[in-house]
């Protein structure tokens, strides 16, 4: 058995488990006691010294007393070798361990490794670890080497450059692409000049390649070329390659900008940006609206792909592309063609609301669109009965239909947005999609009649035709008893009560009343410089801040937390032109107030009011209260009281006052399923089982994509995968929840598919405000032939 004293001076810091220091008089006693139990029991001991006097003391104790023990003198460099359990480099002396207290870092370990890579993944991160760098986080190594407070380590610790380039050279070694191989070098060596060219090239790759060449030298542009386009998507923008780029883009719009004339050429302008800087979008912006030709629904879809990640850009700036293009217009119905709920809610979102939004914008008078929103009113309020007794279909029923989810939630939030219309809905969508929260469910219901707060809301809240409480606390208090047993309510009036709020510790419903949306539609936005877009986004994206907040002050109710966003009714514009009224002293006493477009009138009283004013809307009566009033309601837009505001205004039956969304929200992701998806007429050979494509032919592709989710599903792209296609037209319908929808796309197989046997597609999906990916695989011969197909010349 032999032990080990090693003399260490004063190089240790923290010391191994297994070792005794003695650096004390009064050590020198301890370590010979040390010494002599474990001979006798013969275990290992290591003792390290301080003093050289004491490392004497003890050759003599041990020489005295015959005790097999090891003597040595330990280095700086020794120490830190075996305290970190690295191999410490020739070029870093004792004099460097000790001057620059190497061994008071806490640096660990997990296995041996090397010098260099140690001490930089203790003050750079653990990517700096490895034999070969990571191509997915390059862009985190550039950003740790071009931080000042890594300048600062790099004058503080000089071993830290020497560490950096032999790290460089392992990392070199071992990298098996040519473009790492040279870009490591300019990573190690120059990192800020790198980070410039890399954004430069993130940002010009799609343009004209002299623009490129015009700021950086040709052969770092052959190199920057080469590589891959996943690594810059990673590369945060460096600010001078963003001027310089910048300048270069400008010049290229500017010269571009009198040939943009046809939506072909647009498209092909947009395929040349990043879609990364602001002012790409305002110079696309600007080609938009040049005049020089009509954009299209296509172009502004566009345009919205390409520029959706974009730093800084929100959803108001988007949405105003919109009014740039005339939507396509709604087919009229025909009679008796929508006659359910389902129907009129569908026709109002996806084709009328978008037209109705264009309309109000342009002061686009269609009168025989308005016909069909009379056609609706008239629809609504003799099917008034039969829509509300329906729990799938009135808003009444709203909050009910949440029953179970809400009585299993830790905490759940009722936003209570007052008079929001579905036009404004997919701000507030991306609004709280930015603030954390995952959509699960979007519908449509119909609100009751006056579409007011003051008839709606206490309803709503409280899901009763009869309450006569008209404290929102007391009726949410009375929900909560009847409906949610055990759970603690809250109710909160505004926002400033919300950024306060602590939510509780036990299980609780909370109801958030804003008013603020109802307040800024009522208002004229343009006497304050502003749109109604732009103020409802702002206030949007302050209330999911605040959500988000209240949620991290009780982090572990993040994942039993619901959110519920629900609206008492809508609002909408009226154009000049459709606005009808006359004088009289019973109609300026009927309505007093803009904001409304209905009059509440007394039994006894209903009878006097003048036939030509009930021509123009409906006699309407409560059907499920008792009432001593009628509520006078008008038909499609019509507007009774002469000089009415300029903002929105709600009470009466139009699509845009009556139809509203609800939607239920988690802090969690749903779990959407992915489309299912068959190819269509399909021609396998029967010898080899595979379907037979012919190169250098147009060649439709067919395939069934099923909707299983109850969202609808948008694709975004389609790209085939392999082998080499050209796409040459593409038929991308909206894939409707609970359907099974076809897909077209027409390909144009390269020669260099000859051989190959496989055909993958790769589809791009958008449901619910999350963007996913499913890929599509067939097992496929291409071959050559004389007939087959459709020529290009087929091709109009």
């Amino acid at each position: 058995m032999s032990f080990e004293v090693s003399y260490i001076g004063d190089y240790a810091y923290r010391l191994p488990e297994d070792v005794l220091l003695a650096e004390k008089d009064a050590d020198y006693v301890r370590a010979c006691r040390a010494l002599t139990a474990s001979a006798s029991k013969k275990t290992p001991l290591k003792i390290w010294v301080r003093k050289h006097y004491i490392y004497t003391w003890l050759q003599n104790f041990c020489e005295q007393t015959q005790l097999p023990c090891h003597f040595s003198e330990k280095t700086a460099r020794l120490v830190l070798s075996d305290t970190w359990g690295v191999t410490v480099p020739d070029w870093v002396t004792d004099e460097d361990v000790v001057s620059l207290k190497l061994l008071d870092l806490a640096v660990k370990n997990e296995q041996p490794c090397r010098f260099a890579e140690a001490l930089l993944g203790h003050f750079l991160g653990s990517v700096f670890r490895g034999d070969r760098l990571d191509r997915n986080r390059i862009a985190e190594v550039l950003l740790a080497l071009c931080r000042q407070e890594t300048k600062e380590l790099f004058e503080n610790y000089p071993l830290l450059s020497n560490c950096l380039r032999e790290q460089g050279q392992v990392w070199t070694l071992h990298a098996d692409q040519n473009w790492e191989k040279a870009l490591i070098p300019l990573l190690i060596s120059n990192p800020e000049d790198l980070w410039r060219d890399l954004s430069l090239w993130a940002l010009l790759s799609g343009y004209p390649a002299k623009l490129l060449e015009y700021v950086v030298p040709l052969q770092q542009a052959i190199f920057l070329r080469g590589i891959p386009a996943d690594v810059l998507k990673a590369i945060p923008l460096e600010p001078k390659g963003i001027e310089e780029a910048t300048t270069q883009i400008e010049m290229f719009f500017k010269d571009i900008g009198p040939d943009v004339d046809s939506s072909s050429k647009f498209q092909k302008a947009i395929q040349c940006t990043s879609g990364r800087l602001i002012i790409e979008f305002r110079m696309v912006k600007s080609l938009l609206s040049a005049g020089h030709f009509a954009p299209t629904r296509e172009d502004i879809v566009l345009v919205k792909d390409k520029f959706r990640q974009c730093l800084g850009l929100d959803a108001v700036e988007l949405t105003t592309l919109d009014y740039m293009v005339m939507p396509e217009r709604p087919l009229l119905p025909e009679k008796d063609s929508l006659n359910s709920p389902s129907a009129w809610a569908s026709w109002a979102v996806n084709a009328y609301l978008p037209y109705r939004n264009w309309q109000t914008k342009k002061g686009h008078d269609d009168a025989e669109l308005e016909g069909a929103v009379r056609s609706f009113s008239d629809w609504y309020v003799e099917n008034y009965e039969t829509i509300h007794q329906n729990a799938e279909t009135s808003l009444v029923h709203a909050l009910g239909a949440f029953h179970d989810s809400i009585q299993a939630e830790t905490l759940s939030l009722v936003l209570l947005a007052d008079g929001l219309p579905v036009t404004f809905w997919p701000m507030f969508e991306e609004a709280l999609r930015k603030a954390g929260f995952h959509r699960h469910l979007l519908e449509y219901r119909f609100a009751p009649l006056p579409t007011d707060t003051e008839f709606v809301k206490p309803v709503l809240v409280s899901g009763d035709w009869g309450t006569t409480q008209k404290s929102y606390e007391a009726i949410l208090q009375a929900r909560a008893t009847n409906d949610w047993p055990g759970k603690k309510v809250v109710y909160l009036s505004s926002l400033k009560m919300l950024s306060d709020f602590m939510a509780p510790i036990e299980p609780a419903v909370v109801l958030l009343n804003l008013l603020a949306s109802d307040e800024i539609l009522h208002g004229d936005s343009e006497t304050k410089g502003e749109t109604h877009e732009r103020e409802l986004y702002r206030l949007f994206m302050r209330v999911g801040e605040m959500i988000s907040v209240m949620l991290e002050r009780r982090p572990e109710q993040r994942e039993s937390f619901g959110l519920y966003v629900l609206t008492d009714h809508g609002a909408c514009y009226i154009l000049d032109s459709e606005k009808r009224s006359f004088e009289s002293k019973i109609v300026s006493k009927l309505f007093t107030d803009e904001k409304r477009r209905f009059a509440m009138i007394g039994k006894d009283l209903a009878d006097t009011v003048p036939e030509n004013l009930w021509a123009l809307g409906y006699r309407f009566v409560p059907p499920f209260i008792k009432s001593e009033n009628v509520f006078f309601i008008p038909r499609g837009h019509t507007t009774v009281r002469a000089g009415a505001g300029k903002g929105y205004t709600h009470g009466g039956a139009t699509p845009e006052e009556v139809i509203v969304p609800v939607a239920f929200f988690k802090a969690t992701k749903a779990a959407w399923k992915a489309p299912a998806a068959r190819f269509l007429d399909l021609r396998i050979d029967t010898r080899t089982g595979k379907e037979v494509f012919y190169v250098q032919r147009v060649i439709p592709v067919r395939i069934e994509m099923l909707n299983p989710n109850v969202e609808d599903i948008r694709i975004v792209r389609v790209a085939i995968v392999k082998p080499n296609t050209e796409l040459k037209g593409l038929d991308l319908p909206v894939l409707t929840k609970g359907q099974a929808t076809n897909v077209r796309l027409d390909c144009y197989f390269d020669k260099s598919a000859l051989g190959q046997e496989e055909l993958v597609l790769q589809f791009v999906y958008e449901i619910a405000g999350e963007e996913r990916v499913m890929e599509m695989k067939l097992a496929a011969e291409f071959k050559s032939a004389v007939t087959g197909g459709s020529s290009l010349k087929d091709l109009k």
